[in-house]
């Protein structure tokens, strides 16, 4: 039986990967998105698209509850999915309001524990896992004391306590960290300790503390390259374990190439940026969070390398064929053309500036031509780079002190049971 998703959406190419992903997993895929996110409406992917004004924000969110509730009940919604980090935290809040189940997720107690940096270092420490030094600073201020002091050795990460996708994370060294701190707009400032190593992505899907699903990989030159690890995969483990958790955990590590030393960086507790090529790979996390059975998800084969789009533009400039798996996965792409360039057009535009790079070089032309492309990049980049806001830790769920429109049935509260008939 074809089940009916509702996905939410606050930023539009994040998601975009996970409705990719639930309609790989056999999904019919409804999307509710903002304002940000409305380029969905034009994938080919999503069943059926509306339009909110309403922020994905537990403080004020009667209205918007009341919409997801028509939604489900007008196009027979069987789950909620969230598509990235602040509409994930919101869907949490209100499970019990909606008249669906929603997708595995963890509590939101357990998400905002994951979801914050700091607690998360000590978290893993507690479990006697290696984390970088970390200090926690009020703000800028307190922050340049301790550098000017030297308590605080070089090089080292500065970043926000949660927010997603890379945001607000610097690199400090030596000679410009007061120009770095200058830069920083947000507080409480978490500093870690530099590693010097590769850095993984660690995916599970748990199950009443179990890990279900596992995913190992690194990105490099265009390519997300898998490694299989017993010994992260217990590791992992040992989070779920202890927050008797379900959902998708994403971890940030640190390690060497033949992953024998981990160092524990961050958690996403949600969906996370290459959930679609690690579906590819052979591993649907959101197949197995629908899943009707406590079955384990079957073995695939083993897949060593995906190439993304870069990748596979670099490639074919260096004359060399792409492999079938990357025919697949191109034409797949290519089948919902306006996502596809919409997603896309800042690697085809860079690509493409390259090139005109290479046919400058002689002509005297090379060094405008450089300066030009890689302005243009930027802005290019600025334009298409999907938002993924700070998710923040400070709103309160309040009661629903609205009635409930006439004709929806009781909520269900409840977070979607495989097991349950």
């Amino acid at each position: 039986m074809t089940l009916n998703v509702l996905l939410l959406s606050e930023g539009s190419y994040f998601a975009y990967r996970v409705l990719k992903t639930a309609g790989a997993a056999g999904a019919r895929v409804h999307v509710l998105a903002s304002r940000h996110a409305r380029a969905l409406r034009w994938s080919r992917r999503a069943a059926s698209f509306a339009l909110t004004d309403a922020p994905f924000d537990l403080a004020d969110c009667e209205a918007l509850v009341d919409q997801i509730n028509r939604i489900i009940v007008g196009r027979k919604i069987d789950c909620v999915l969230a598509g990235d980090a602040p509409t994930t935290r919101f869907m949490i809040g209100v499970a019990p309001r909606l008249v669906a189940p929603i997708f595995p997720s963890p509590d939101l107690a357990t998400f905002d524990l994951l979801n914050d940096k700091s607690r998360f270092t000590e978290l893993a420490t507690s479990l006697g896992l290696e984390c970088p030094p970390t200090r926690l600073f009020k703000g800028r201020e307190e922050l340049a004391q301790a550098l000017k002091s030297g308590k605080l050795p070089f090089p080292g990460i500065v970043k926000p306590l949660s927010q997603s996708g890379g945001e607000g994370v610097r690199r400090i060294d030596g000679a410009d960290w007061a120009t770095v701190l200058n830069g920083l707009n947000y507080a409480p400032i978490l500093w870690q300790r530099f590693i010097p190593d590769l850095q993984w992505d660690v995916s599970a899907f748990c199950r009443d503390g179990a890990i279900v699903a596992f995913s190992l990989r690194r990105r490099a030159k265009g390519e997300v390259v898998f490694a299989e690890s017993h010994e992260l995969r217990r590791q992992a483990g040992l989070f779920a374990q202890r927050l008797n958790v379900s959902g998708i955990l994403d971890f940030d590590i640190i390690a060497d190439e033949a992953l024998t030393r981990f160092t524990w960086l961050e958690c996403n507790p949600r969906v996370f940026f290459t959930i679609d090529l690690v579906a590819a790979a052979g591993t649907n996390m959101i197949a197995v969070g629908l899943d009707a059975t406590d079955r384990a998800p079957a073995a695939a084969a083993p897949v060593r390398r995906i190439r993304q789009l870069r990748g596979m533009i670099g490639r074919l400039m260096r004359g060399r064929p792409l492999a079938w798996r990357d025919l697949r996965l191109l034409l797949a792409d290519l089948s919902d053309p306006v996502m596809f360039l919409k997603v896309h057009m800042h690697e085809l535009i860079s690509k493409a500036r390259s090139l005109m790079k290479v046919q400058l070089l002689g002509t005297g032309g090379v060094g405008q031509a450089k300066g030009a492309a890689s302005e243009g990049h930027r802005k290019e980049r600025s334009r298409n780079r999907g938002r993924i806001p700070d998710c923040g830790h400070t709103n309160a769920v309040r009661p629903l002190s609205a009635p409930r429109p006439a004709g929806l049935p009781k909520p269900s509260g409840q977070v979607l049971d495989p097991r349950r008939p």
